[in-house]
C-alpha cells in the first residue's frame, strides 16, 4: 500500500512539473494595444523570430469602436516603423490593413523587429478625423515568430 501511494504521488508530481513547463513555455502570437491620437507613434512590439534562418510574418489589423460597443475591424492606413533591438532603423512605410489585416514579411537577417504603428493623416477626408480613426490596433504572428512578453 505504501508504494502504490509513493508511486501514485510521483506520478502525480511529475505531471504537475510537465504541465506547469508547457505553460511557461507558450509564446504569445497576438499583442493589441491603443492606437494614439494626434498621429503619435504606439510603443514598440518586439517580435522576435522562433528559427532565426528562415523568415517570418506578421499580420497587422486595425478596429474601431466607433457606431459599435464591441468594436469591429476595419481598413485603416497606418505608418509602421520596424527597427531593431538597438532601435536602428530597418524599414517605414505606409500599409492599408484591409478589413482582415494585412501580411508583413520580416526578413531572416534580424532575430528580432521593434514594429511601431502610427495612423496617417488622408488628405481631402474631413470627418476621417472624426469619425472613422481606427482605436486598436492588433499584431498577429502567422510564421515562425512571436511577441517577446516583456521589453
Amino acid at each position: 500500500m505504501k508504494k502504490t501511494k509513493k508511486l501514485l504521488a510521483m506520478f502525480f508530481a511529475i505531471i504537475c512539473i510537465c504541465s506547469a513547463l508547457s505553460f511557461g513555455s507558450s509564446a504569445a502570437t497576438w499583442r493589441t494595444g491603443n492606437i494614439p491620437a494626434n498621429y503619435k507613434n504606439t510603443g514598440y512590439t518586439l517580435v522576435r523570430l522562433e528559427n532565426a534562418k528562415k523568415s517570418g510574418k506578421i499580420k497587422i489589423h486595425t478596429y474601431t469602436t466607433i457606431l459599435s460597443t464591441k468594436g469591429y475591424e476595419k481598413n485603416s492606413r497606418l505608418y509602421v516603423t520596424m527597427r531593431d533591438t538597438s532601435g536602428r532603423w530597418i524599414w517605414g512605410g505606409e500599409i492599408d490593413t484591409g478589413r482582415s489585416g494585412k501580411t508583413m514579411t520580416l526578413e531572416k537577417d534580424h532575430s528580432a523587429y521593434r514594429i511601431y504603428l502610427r495612423e496617417v493623416k488622408l488628405a481631402g477626408i474631413k470627418y476621417y478625423e472624426n469619425y472613422w480613426h481606427p482605436t486598436y490596433f492588433g499584431i498577429e504572428c502567422t510564421k515562425n515568430c512571436y511577441i517577446h512578453s516583456w521589453q
